[in-house]
C-alpha cells in the first residue's frame, strides 16, 4: 500500500495483514513518524495487534507468541540503501517516507529478519 497521508478516526482501523505500507509525506519528517508511531501504539493494544484507531495486524493477532511477529516502522531514508527512490515491496518510496511492515521483532532494517531496533513495536515500548 501506497499513499501520501494516514488518517484513522475513531474505531476505524487499517489491517495491514502480513503486508507492508509507504506513507510518502510532505512537511516535518518528525511529525509524519510520530503520527505512524501513535497509529501502531493504538494497534498494538497490549500486544493484541487489534486495537481501535490504529494500523493492526490480523495475521500478527493470529500468530502464536512463539512467532514474535510484529509491526516494525522507519523512515525510509533511514533503512533503504542508496540510491533513493528505492523500492519498497514492490513500490518505489522515496527518502520523505515513513515504511510499516509486517515483520519479526526486532527487524531494524524491516528486510524480514530480525536485529534489535527501538524503531520496533514492542511490548516494552509500548508499556513504557
Amino acid at each position: 500500500m501506497q499513499t501520501r497521508a494516514l488518517m484513522i478516526t475513531g474505531t476505524g482501523q487499517l489491517d495491514l495483514t502480513d503486508g507492508r505500507a509507504a506513507i510518502d509525506y510532505t512537511g516535518s519528517a518528525g511529525t509524519a513518524i510520530t503520527q505512524i508511531k501513535s497509529l501502531l501504539v493504538a494497534g498494538y493494544n497490549a500486544g493484541s495487534w487489534n486495537g481501535p484507531g490504529g494500523i493492526v495486524s490480523s495475521t500478527a493477532t493470529a500468530s502464536s507468541s512463539s512467532d514474535q511477529t510484529s509491526l516494525g516502522y522507519a523512515e525510509a531514508s533511514d533503512v533503504l540503501a542508496a540510491p533513493i527512490p528505492a523500492l519498497f515491496g514492490g513500490v518505489k518510496v522515496d527518502a520523505s517516507s515513513v515504511l510499516v511492515r509486517y515483520t519479526y521483532a526486532g527487524d531494524a532494517d524491516l528486510n524480514g529478519s530480525s536485529i534489535p531496533l527501538t524503531s520496533i513495536v514492542s511490548s516494552q515500548a509500548m508499556e513504557h
